[in-house]
């Protein structure tokens, strides 16, 4: 039966229970469960005798406070997702159980989180690195289970977090039928958006046989870009094919 747990005293508690031939698996969340959330914890319920997942939306990973207001949160939805996948306890501390105080101590990430989305995100990588962190600490687990959704992301939690702990960081990623990333923003509601991303994907691939093959792939993009799907409504943050 999943159990959960609300506070750090409350998982200290299960977690003293926890005999040390057992193996503890961490799927961090921010909740909204989808598809890909459950590739990752029906690995860890593989791999592991004892399956963590939390469910905690960060607020110092969001550069703009109304985006953190109007992130979805299902709990109920969430427990039931994780109940149907075996996991043994839900982590769902509140704001103030996270940060008990006014958060004066950030990890930062040189490098890794100083370009592409980092320009345009500032402080939002130093947030996430910082609750990862976090939550390794309070749950110490042996393996911890990351989509790849986000690229920058996991090469910031496989190059520069993992190694703080005792702890592996194994991905899975799922997409959508149209080749959209799966995403727990992207519900009904977000559909025109969802297609807008799926005919950029369809337009980055599919090159057109009269393109120099000698090209960058960059400039491709570019010119595909402009071809076909540049619109008022659309903007590119940045084309790459980054070295993380």
């Amino acid at each position: 039966m999943t159990a959960l747990l609300k506070s750090v005293a409350e998982w200290n508690s299960v977690a003293a229970g926890i005999r040390r031939e057992e193996v503890v698996g961490f799927v961090p969340t921010m909740g909204a469960l989808h598809k890909g959330h459950g590739a990752l914890l029906e690995e860890a319920r593989s791999r592991c005798s004892v399956v963590v997942a939390s469910i905690f939306v960060n607020p110092i990973q969001f550069d703009q406070k109304s985006d953190y207001d109007l992130y979805p949160r299902v709990l109920e939805n969430d427990i039931a997702f994780c109940a149907a996948r075996r996991v043994d306890y839900i982590f769902t501390p509140s704001d103030n159980e996270m940060y008990p105080e006014p958060q004066r101590t950030f990890v930062d990430v040189n490098e890794v989180s100083e370009h592409l989305c980092g320009r345009n995100r500032p402080g939002h990588f130093r947030g996430v690195a910082t609750v990862v962190l976090k939550l390794f600490h309070i749950v110490q687990p042996h393996f911890a289970f990351f989509g790849e959704k986000d690229y920058q992301q996991l090469t910031l939690v496989r190059l520069r977090l993992v190694s703080t702990k005792p702890c592996r960081a194994r991905s899975g990623r799922s997409r959508m039928e149209s080749g959209t990333s799966l995403r727990s923003r992207n519900t009904p509601n977000a559909s025109c958006i969802v297609f807008r991303t799926s005919r950029l994907i369809i337009s980055i691939w599919s090159t057109p046989k009269h393109f120099d093959p000698s090209m960058p792939s960059r400039d491709r993009c570019e010119l595909r870009w402009q071809c076909g799907l540049a619109r008022p409504d659309l903007s590119i943050t940045f084309f790459a094919n980054p070295r993380l």
